[in-house]
């Protein structure tokens, strides 16, 4: 019989086209195995294990970047493209497995912040990009396995990226050290949930200090309470003498300053996020000058009369106590020369 789908009028004779194995016959007739479940006329097609334990990549989108990878030459380079899910047409550069580049986390971003997520890529980062330029309003960094998002006030809805990954090792076919460019494409970048953003504003936020009486050149350290790492704390000398160790972070390093003479050189300090203040500190610095500074009232009343306690240039107590019959307080009684000198105790700030 005539097999379906032959042509009669084809350049042989009609003796010859029945006798002419077809293709699908052929086909059928391969001596070779197959594996169930991938097609037999890949360039794997003799390698029937290989064939068996061939898995296409998880999903991704890899090619030629965009951007130049530091000390590696084009030329070292191969490119996988696992969205085809078959291995690569080069298979001298390639190990005998496919190479999934991939990344887990699930980034999103929160108005004025900046908020980091663990990435878990499966080889190292070498660049993030945005895709199509759909990320307007966020800034993009990657450092330690880490994805940091910084945003203002709002990002475009359609914001996406792409990971780009380096996988680098040494070919025993070609005896050079070959790198593997893929990404991790189509992250989408939504916004956050109102848990997960934190505000940041002045809420119980105060500055932490050990004293306020400090001696020249002494160090302390000042932290921000209750303060998060999502937010940026701004310090400030707003007066007087001295230096910060950082403008900005969760706790700074504060040094006194040489000298205090007239005591102009006391500081006051200020906490700030997002342009507001939220804490003041006054420091004094006393310049080592010794000597009863002022006295202050106790709180003990006997016939109208007020018992006060003597206090020094370092703010320390001086001595037995005694009686005035005016209950204002303090009462400095710091002597001009011992004010010139930089006797400066925190009772008098």
């Amino acid at each position: 019989m005539k097999e379906y789908g032959r042509k009669p009028y084809l350049c042989k004779s009609y003796h010859e086209i029945m006798n002419k194995t077809s293709n699908s016959s052929m086909w059928n007739q391969i001596k070779q195995k197959h594996s169930e479940f991938e097609k037999p006329y890949f360039h794997r097609a003799g390698e029937y294990a290989e064939m068996q334990h061939y898995f296409p990549n998880l999903p991704g989108l890899s090619g030629i970047p965009s951007f130049s990878l530091s000390g590696v030459k084009f030329d070292d380079m191969r490119f996988d493209h696992p969205w085809m899910g078959r291995p690569v047409d080069d298979a001298l550069a390639w190990p005998t497995w496919m190479i999934t580049f991939f990344c887990r986390g699930d980034p999103c971003w929160c108005p004025n912040q900046t908020k980091c997520f663990d990435m878990g890529c499966t080889y190292p980062v070498v660049n993030v990009t945005t895709d199509f330029n759909s990320c307007e309003g966020a800034d993009f960094t990657f450092g330690n396995g880490q994805l940091c998002i910084t945003a203002g006030d709002s990002v475009n809805w359609s914001c996406s990226i792409t990971i780009h990954m380096a996988y680098r090792y040494y070919n025993e076919k070609l005896k050079k050290k070959v790198t593997i460019i893929g990404t991790h494409g189509g992250i989408r970048i939504n916004q956050c949930s109102d848990d997960d953003c934190i505000s940041c504003d002045c809420t119980d936020i105060t500055i932490s200090y050990t004293t306020q009486q400090m001696a020249v050149d002494e160090v302390q350290t000042l932290t921000v309470t209750n303060g998060t790492a999502d937010c940026t704390y701004d310090w400030a000398i707003d007066s007087g003498g001295g230096s910060l160790s950082a403008a900005t972070g969760l706790s700074v390093d504060y040094t006194a300053p040489s000298s205090n003479a007239e005591c102009a050189e006391n500081s006051i300090i200020s906490l700030s996020v997002e342009g507001n203040v939220c804490d003041t500190l006054a420091l004094a610095i006393n310049a080592g000058v010794s000597g009863t500074a002022y006295w202050k009232f106790e709180g003990t009343v006997f016939n109208d009369w007020y018992y006060f306690q003597p206090f020094r240039c370092d703010d320390s107590r001086s001595g037995g106590g005694g009686w005035y019959p005016d209950p204002s307080s303090p009462k400095d009684v710091r002597t001009s020369a011992m004010i010139t000198e930089g006797c400066c105790p925190a009772g008098l700030l």
